[in-house]
């Protein structure tokens, strides 16, 4: 803020150098050139801000669905011993109908559904203990992020259970291939904790 006030000095002390020495004419090509210069940082400050606010509004019903189904599997677990195979048997109901992918085979899926931007996804890997909802951005320039809350983890790995994540997908499906960082830190504030294929951040 001190650059725009320093230029609003230097445009206001020479136009009342001008007023005084003589009537006043039209804009000098300086004067236009200071006021570009102030769109211009003003622009380039309010267009993140702007960009972040959009982006957060967009994310609102991934978050909510994430945290339901979370929840509703939470609840399966403690009635049936197991985890959910299927969304058909939590007490909750899936948003989307479709069944697009947004990670690769290997990796177990037992269930997804999906829209045109989204798509939620079981995830069970038996061979770290990671079993978990993941709610992925499947188009768009953020193609490859999304969020996830982990029903459980292998005690080696720092993931945190239970707590809400927001992920950048390095490989294994649908990768992002922006800069890290730049979706859930950048965008959300959130805080990196690890991970191998993807980068997970706790969300604040």
């Amino acid at each position: 803020m001190d650059l725009i006030e320093s230029l609003f000095e230097f445009y206001y002390y020479n136009r009342m150098k001008r007023n005084h020495y003589m009537n006043w004419q039209g804009f000098t090509l300086i004067e236009l050139l200071v006021v570009v210069l102030i769109i211009g940082v003003l622009v380039s400050i309010a267009l993140p801000q702007y960009q972040r606010a959009v982006e957060k509004g967009k994310t609102a019903q991934a978050i909510i669905t994430v945290r339901a189904l979370h929840d509703a599997g939470e609840i399966y677990h403690l009635a049936n011993g197991d985890w959910p195979q299927s969304f058909d048997e939590l007490a909750v109901d899936t948003p989307w109908t479709g069944d697009t992918k947004a990670m690769d085979s290997v990796i177990h899926v037992p269930d997804v559904r999906s829209n045109e931007e989204w798509s939620v996804e079981m995830q069970y890997n038996d061979g770290i203990g990671d079993y978990g909802i993941y709610v992925s951005r499947l188009t768009g320039p953020w193609a490859g992020t999304g969020f996830t809350m982990k029903w459980e983890m292998s005690s080696s790995h720092v993931i945190p259970v239970h707590s809400l994540l927001c992920f950048e997908r390095i490989e294994g499906g649908v990768s992002f291939t922006g800069e890290a960082d730049s979706y859930c830190n950048k965008i959300f504030n959130a805080t990196y904790v690890g991970g191998r294929w993807l980068r997970y951040y706790v969300m604040p």
